[in-house]
């Protein structure tokens, strides 16, 4: 049987560092059969390209033929002709020791960011004397945060700072955080 893993960011990287988050990918494909789904989108600034991957750990020839049966059967209803363009970049920058290295070294940079963005809007709803607890936003990872406010929380927040909150789930962006809005959000 295959047990799903989730996480709250499937952008590789912007948890700590890259191999930090497949630290559980690993730890639990050593254990039991899973499925992991990734986004390239984010980590490799290739919005709009589709780029993606998923893979399934299984622990038997007969499950394996399965699955690449069904995945191919979809995969020709859905796509007649995968893109290729995000997939070939990928590629060139993973196959590339030197573009590597600079994608890994980007990517920890933008890390750090979001956890300097992160610090900052918990120190502003601490300053601000914003109610509630907001530890969340330091012990989350990643480029998001669930707030866990209710629907007429995030609708209010919603018409305020429209951009900042998403859908109806109360999903913060961090990396559209500045010390302006910080103060909007906590007047609202």
């Amino acid at each position: 049987m295959i047990r799903s893993f989730a996480s709250t960011d499937p952008s590789l990287g912007f948890g700590a560092r890259f191999e930090e988050d497949l630290w559980a990918v690993r730890c639990f494909s050593k254990r039991t059969e899973i499925v992991v789904a990734t986004s390239y989108s984010k980590n490799f600034t290739l919005y709009g390209e589709r780029v993606g991957s998923m893979h399934f750990t299984v622990h038997s020839a007969e499950v394996r033929t399965k699955i690449l049966s069904e995945l191919s059967y979809y995969s020709r209803a859905e796509v007649s002709t995968s893109p290729i363009f995000g997939a070939s970049v990928i590629n060139t920058i993973l196959s590339t020791p030197d573009l590597k290295r600079q994608w890994l070294s980007e990517l920890e940079f933008i890390s750090n960011r979001v956890k300097v963005m992160r610090r900052a809007l918990f120190n502003a709803m601490h300053d601000l004397g914003t109610l509630g607890d907001w530890s969340f936003v330091l012990t989350q990872t990643g480029m998001f945060s669930y707030t866990g406010f209710n629907l007429e929380e995030v609708m209010h927040l919603r018409e305020v700072v429209t951009e900042r909150v998403r859908g109806n789930s109360g999903e913060l962006r961090e990396t559209r955080q500045s010390a302006g809005n910080k103060k909007e959000a906590r007047r609202s």
